[in-house]
């Protein structure tokens, strides 16, 4: 995993921005579309939501905006974005707003800010036997 990333970084900044934005454009055109996304059930719509913004996160934090310049606030306008969906989708007249699934957005990023915490204890740990 960690070799295929090395080569995902290799990729320009510029190009991964772009793949960033069309990524949040393509989220938030699938969150606005009438009906139901997944009508089959194969996966619980809060699963779905935790999936897409912890993508979301990785591709905005280790590929797009790799640096530390805006700190705790790409999460928090990661966070912003999940809202408006949820706004939008009320506005809409056809889907609802949903308390859940901006939770669930949240715990999607957080699950990817503890992951890169946990994974880099680990790789300090290793450097310092």
């Amino acid at each position: 995993m960690f070799f295929s990333l090395r080569r995902m970084q290799r990729v320009p900044v510029a190009l991964c921005r772009v793949l960033f934005l069309s990524l949040l454009v393509i989220v938030l055109v699938m969150s606005l579309i009438p009906g139901e996304a997944d009508p089959s059930g194969f996966m619980n719509d809060k699963v779905k939501h935790a999936l897409v913004f912890f993508v979301l996160a990785f591709v905005m934090e280790v590929l797009a905006y790799p640096s530390t310049v805006w700190g705790f606030r790409k999460p928090v306008l990661l966070m912003m974005f999940g809202v408006l969906i949820e706004v939008l989708q009320g506005q809409s007249g056809y889907r609802d707003f949903s308390l859940g699934d901006m939770l669930a957005d949240g715990v999607g990023i957080l699950m990817f800010y503890v992951g890169c915490q946990l994974i880099w204890q680990c790789q300090k740990r290793k450097s310092e036997a």
